[in-house]
């Protein structure tokens, strides 16, 4: 068997490239062993976080739970007419004004009752005796002889029947220059809803003059003013169920203010709302629209007030969160991951959305190394 002779540089040179070889084969291991694992993103559903607290306003602020704050008060009075929204109808006999002229040359004389009837056939009498000079007109009242109407006539020339002589009918005229009323009277019936919506009206009114009182009274255009209004007196000139055309209210009332800096305000409020955060979770978002104020109590005289503050915010998981605990993942594949993930529950669902991500792509289940699993929290 021949033998084959490797020169010293040709060994130097395999033994070069052999360690060359191993050499970047253990730098791919070690980018692999460095490299691989599994990526796990989540994004959190928000979670509401409601607060209501209690602040001190006063002139002079003396501590930080406290804004400082201008105190005010007014006082609004005034009356208003109304009528009833509801209405009864009822047959009357109708009435009105006639003209009699005596073209005659002696006085005529007409009983009460007397008859005087319509173009339309409608009977009305003479309510009181009246003489009629010669050669001179009369007024007098008439009135319809039945109820209803119809006895609601226009400006109307009338006959009298008792008239027998063709030259007393042709020489005695009768007329009316005004309709005749009364036929079907309407009165007005005054229910309580009446009263309370013209009271409410009132109210509203005596508010919005008192609170532009208020306002004049600030010198700083962008203060938050909060009010409490109080009835101090509040009557009215008529009953539920009365019959009247028109009715009367009128009301006192007392409007007290407290006008402060918002900003201020909103700051105590958020870092009020963020402490009530509990471990493992973190502030996301307040709402700007929940942010809404109430005046429990005021003292104009020593100029503090006791202000309600109501707001609402959001908070999520953070990656402190002890539902987090990689040791719950190992050998999990991307569903099982999602899954676990998805059904995780405080009250509410907790992960909106999981994204599993595994390197090399090759990899199926999550390293049962904790430090390959790595968690990210998107907001």
């Amino acid at each position: 068997m021949p033998t084959i002779f490797i020169s010293p540089h040709q060994k130097i040179s395999y033994i070069f490239f052999i360690l060359v070889a191993l050499m970047i084969l253990g730098l791919i291991w070690g980018l692999f062993v460095a490299s691989y694992g599994v990526t796990i993103t989540l994004t959190p559903e928000p979670e509401e976080i409601d607060l209501d607290m209690a602040l001190k306003a006063q002139s002079a602020v003396s501590s930080s739970d406290s804004i400082q704050a201008t105190i005010l008060e007014n006082i609004q009075e005034s009356e208003e007419k109304g009528q009833p929204k509801s209405t009864v109808s009822a047959e009357d006999f109708a009435e009105g004004e006639v003209i009699i002229t005596n073209n005659t040359a002696s006085s005529v004389n007409f009983i009460a009752t007397t008859r005087f009837l319509s173009p339309d056939g409608l009977v009305f009498r003479l309510e009181k005796q009246t003489s009629i000079p010669a050669k001179g007109k009369m007024k007098a009242m008439v009135r319809a002889d039945k109820m209803g109407a119809a006895y609601e006539i226009g400006p109307s020339t009338f006959t009298v029947p008792n008239l027998k002589s063709a030259d007393l009918i042709k020489k005695i005229s009768v007329v009316s220059e005004k309709p005749m009323t009364g036929g079907l009277k309407t009165a007005g019936i005054i229910m309580a809803s009446d009263i309370n919506g013209l009271k409410q009206d009132l109210s509203d009114k005596l508010f919005k003059k008192g609170l532009t009182e208020i306002e004049n009274q600030v010198s700083q255009s962008n203060f938050k003013i909060v009010t409490k209004s109080v009835v101090l007196e509040e009557s009215c000139d008529a009953k539920p169920n009365e019959e009247k055309t028109e009715f009367t209210v009128s009301e006192k009332i007392k409007i007290g203010a407290a006008a402060f800096d918002e900003k201020k305000v909103l700051e105590i409020a958020l870092n009020a709302l963020k402490a009530k955060i509990p471990q493992g979770k973190e502030f996301l978002s307040y709402e700007p629209a929940s942010l809404s104020y109430r005046l429990l109590n005021y003292d104009i005289n020593k100029q503090t007030a006791d202000i309600q503050i109501q707001m609402r915010g959001s908070m999520v998981i953070n990656s402190e969160n002890q539902i987090l605990e990689k040791s719950h993942l190992r050998g999990l594949n991307s569903t099982e991951i999602k899954n676990y993930f998805s059904s995780l529950k405080d009250g509410d669902i907790l992960i909106k959305k999981v994204q599993v991500k595994f390197w090399p792509p090759f990899l199926k289940k999550a390293p049962t190394s904790l430090d390959k699993i790595n968690i990210k929290i998107t907001k």
